[in-house]
């Protein structure tokens, strides 16, 4: 490329140096600063962007946002750029003014990301883009079901063989209807939303978009927010859905903040829920995200609600939560945990459209599996954050107040192999033990009975393969002290467990799951399990 740029430069009038290169943020594009210098003739700083394909395309599209833009807009949002592309073999580059004229004090948003006044920026360039820069549309609403617009949005990502659909298959979460919520709960999976249809259709607002709206290409001097500059609109469109830039912006903003945790963190749950629905989150640890997250739903919002459109717009906002979510679980370049991350959002996301859906009266639909497979049992990666949120939601107050929780969180942690996913559990009592002195735990290929000592460490742990187990017995209606309580016989050819004590409901709950790994039917008894061992 650059031997290419070299010969390229002998055919032009001026000199050129090198002040530095940028960052290309997740394209394969090289970014450089250069002074151009022609006597009598130039005196500039240029962007020098060099893309590994479509340049032609990129700076048509870009020449569009410019042509077709307001006047008012156009001079103080978008950089200008300079000629047309020039190929370079394999490569394209394309010349660009430095937006603002100086690079030293006008800087990419992500460095405003722990700002005390991001959440006005944000505001700030939300509302530009939606009240400014399409004040006038040349394109009515369109309608569209849920899922044809999740298709419209993530385009080829949902073919087979897509490095979305690729990674959501190596996570089990390809052909299964529910996926955990996040909350110890289930959620339509986001994927067979996207599958789906249904009689009802949104109003699709619809306009000019940037297309790829990140923390690095909104340009913002720190004392004049409204004069905050846009550049590498290549994938400008006249006709995209105005709620797709908020939504991918504020996504790109999440991904910068989670670095600033570790991934088996609860901070992370509480940034997605900061991020979903802001007017829910209630954590201290994420009280910056959550003020830029109503910036971005309450600007938007109060836009749409001026034209009369307010539940259509908040529809649609959600759904452009959802579908960028799966965008992001899509990037190979994202560790893996950054992108479960991602698709959890996007199931949370789906979770809450379904529950305005019938707040609003929008008549049900449903779903489809995605690539024809069957739903499982809910599951949850062995995420210390994930199962810790499925404890919270599953244990009676009297188990995770004793101090019981972070003992079973502990235990299944220690357990699981990486590639298991946790199901369910429930503390029981050993032979003439005390309630808890025992916990059984399922997971999508085992059942673990694990007896712990006076000290509550783990003393012995047997392991049953789902294959292998060939009973399943429920003994309901026996006692200790006021509690309902019921013994599970799990029995094989090879092995026999009696798990005593357990809570009634609990039992049922362990034993419906397991029904379904194994595809086992429960049989009930009233007699004593111990005189049928």
């Amino acid at each position: 490329m650059l031997d290419a740029y070299d010969r390229w430069h002998l055919s032009t009038g001026y000199d050129t140096r090198l002040v530095g290169w940028l960052d290309g943020g997740m394209s394969e594009a090289k970014v450089a600063v250069v002074l151009q210098f022609e006597k009598n003739v130039i005196d500039r700083q240029a962007i020098l962007k060099f893309l590994p394909k479509d340049g032609p395309g990129e700076v048509r599209r870009m020449r569009q946002a410019l042509d077709h833009s307001p006047r008012e807009f156009r001079e103080a949002h978008l950089v200008e750029l300079i000629g047309d592309a020039i190929p370079l073999d394999a490569w394209w580059m394309i010349q660009m003014e430095i937006a603002g004229g100086d690079q030293s004090v006008v800087q990419p948003l992500v460095k405003l990301r722990h700002h005390a006044s991001l959440h006005e920026v944000c505001g700030i360039v939300v509302g530009s883009l939606l009240a400014e820069w399409n004040a006038a549309r040349a394109h009515p609403p369109l309608p569209m079901t849920a899922g044809a617009y999740l298709r419209l949005l993530l385009g080829d990502r949902l073919e087979a063989g897509s490095a979305l659909s690729t990674w959501a298959a190596t996570r089990g979460l390809a052909t299964e209807k529910f996926v955990p919520d996040g909350d110890g709960g289930q959620a339509l999976n986001p994927l067979a939303l996207a599958h789906s249809d249904d009689a009802h259709s949104l109003f699709i607002r619809r306009g000019r978009a940037h297309g790829d709206l990140n923390v690095r290409n909104v340009l913002v001097h720190p004392d004049d927010p409204q004069g905050f500059k846009l550049i590498d609109y290549g994938g400008f469109a006249e006709d995209a859905s105005l709620a797709y830039d908020p939504a991918y912006l504020l996504l790109s903003l999440a991904r910068e903040w989670l670095g600033d945790f570790a991934v088996d963190s609860p901070i992370r749950h509480d940034l997605k829920v900061a991020i979903v629905t802001p007017d829910k989150s209630e954590a201290a640890s994420v009280m910056g995200p959550k003020a830029v997250s109503m910036a971005f739903h309450g600007t938007a919002q109060s836009w749409a609600n001026r034209g009369s459109f307010g539940d259509q717009w908040r529809a649609q906002a959600l759904l452009s939560l959802i579908g960028c979510g799966l965008i992001f679980a899509g990037r190979g370049r994202l560790t893996d945990d950054v992108r479960q991350w991602f698709f959890d959002l996007s199931a949370y996301g789906t979770r809450e459209y379904l529950r305005m859906r019938k707040e609003l009266g929008w008549p049900s639909f449903q779903a489809s599996v995605p690539s024809g497979g069957k739903s499982a049992v809910a599951s949850v990666p062995r995420s210390r954050v994930e199962i810790d949120a499925w404890l919270k939601r599953h244990l009676p107050f009297m188990q995770r107040t004793f101090g019981n929780k972070d003992l079973l969180l502990n235990i299944v942690m220690e357990l699981l192999d990486g590639p298991e996913r946790f199901v369910c559990l429930a503390p029981y009592r050993m032979s003439g033990g005390m309630p808890g002195s025992a916990v059984i735990v399922v997971s999508d290929r085992h059942v673990r009975a694990i007896e712990l000592d006076m000290r509550n460490r783990i003393s012995d742990v047997t392991r049953v393969a789902h294959s292998e187990i060939g009973e399943l017995r429920l003994y309901p209606d026996r006692r200790l002290g006021l509690l309902d309580t019921a013994d599970v016989r799990i029995a094989g050819d090879t092995v026999e467990l009696l798990v005593r004590g357990l809570l009634r409901d609990q039992a049922k709950d362990l034993l419906a799951k397991l029904e379904e790994l194994t595809g086992l039917r429960v049989r009930e008894s009233v007699d004593d399990p111990s005189s049928q061992v």
